[in-house]
């Protein structure tokens, strides 16, 4: 099973961004059943929206969101081109981020690095508050 997933991860990675996913629907278009494909969309959707449920507390949201638009992404047209419009758009982000980061000075550094400190105890004492108590 891990192999498997290795070998999709490996094949998606490799991929033009801005076109893998839509290169990999293609790639798998007709290659599952009607049963199959009603699965994949199902588990996605539930992936997705147990990764929104899961993003407050501290743990893989993002990620868990990010497994269940690939699985929707195999199966639909849309949501590959979504998955591949918002990684362009999170690559731009990205790189506007770390061009500000480089330039920014040693007092800022330290003053983002305390409020993101701030931000992830108050989201850790909020998930704790919620979940165990």
């Amino acid at each position: 099973m891990f192999r498997k997933l290795k070998k999709r991860w490996r094949s998606l990675s490799r991929g033009q961004p801005g076109r893998r996913f839509q290169d990999r629907y293609e790639r798998r278009e007709g290659a599952r059943s009607g049963l199959w494909k009603a699965f994949y969309v199902v588990a996605g959707v539930a992936l997705c929206l147990a990764g929104v449920v899961l993003m407050p507390a501290p743990g893989p949201g993002f990620l868990v969101v990010f497994i269940g638009g690939a699985m929707l992404a195999e199966e639909s047209l849309v949501a590959a081109r979504v998955l591949d419009w918002i990684e362009l758009r999170l690559r731009a982000l990205h790189s506007r981020l770390r061009r500000a980061w480089r330039r920014a000075s040693t007092a800022l550094k330290a003053l983002v690095a305390l409020c993101g400190a701030a931000i992830a105890s108050l989201l850790g004492f909020t998930a704790y508050a919620l979940f165990v108590q």
